[in-house]
């Protein structure tokens, strides 16, 4: 309610505090010429598409680039498109490590090292490496939808774990679809569990 664009539980402070500061940092950070660009880009394109190869180098980047246009459409000032920027990137987080790469978040709970090791070697190998990350935005003045689908084998939603009990918020599994859903308007996955669907609306 005060702003937050993302959250570490107090036990886990030593672990993840600096990571999740650097993930805040690398969404909140723009490039002036980048803005300008977007002053031109925004008057003739309503519909962004991407696709994205298994790189995280390339996420913030491509979140960088969407948050300009929200807030040179006007759907969300600066301090809020932090907060969008942090749900699109825990999309697109998801989309890169547990679709195409099909690497479990449980790894990541007890060992990052060898979650972050088994990620590199499958982004050499197939049929991991082939995949990619689809992305379209369809933007207007009174909302952004935003549409990101992995090439992975999807995942059972009524496996997840319920986000807002007190247990699994101590958690750092399913960190990403509670903050998407707490800073998007909308949030909705197809059947398969491979595309998820993100709408931001303009504010009154």
């Amino acid at each position: 309610r005060e702003g937050a664009s993302s959250y570490v539980p107090k036990r886990m402070l030593a672990g993840h505090l600096v990571e999740t500061v650097q993930d805040v940092l690398e969404v909140a950070a723009k490039r002036k010429d980048e803005a300008r660009l977007m002053r031109c880009l925004r008057r003739q394109l309503r519909t962004l598409e991407f696709e994205v190869e298994n790189d995280r180098q390339l996420l913030t980047p491509l979140v960088n680039f969407l948050q300009s246009n929200l807030i040179e459409l006007g759907i969300c000032d600066e301090a809020e498109s932090l907060q969008v920027g942090m749900a699109l990137d825990e999309a697109l987080v998801n989309a890169l490590y547990h679709g195409n790469l099909e690497v479990s978040s449980h790894l990541k709970d007890s060992d990052d090292q060898a979650y972050y090791a088994l990620a590199r070697e499958r982004a050499e190998m197939p049929p991991y490496r082939d995949r990619r990350i689809h992305i379209q935005a369809k933007l207007s003045p009174e909302e952004a939808c935003i549409v990101m689908r992995d090439q992975g084998p999807g995942f059972d939603l009524e496996s997840l774990p319920d986000p807002t009990d007190p247990e699994n918020i101590l958690r750092v599994h399913g960190r990403g679809i509670l903050l998407m859903r707490t800073f998007m308007d909308s949030v909705e996955f197809n059947q398969k569990g491979n595309e998820v669907t993100l709408v931001k609306r303009r504010n009154a």
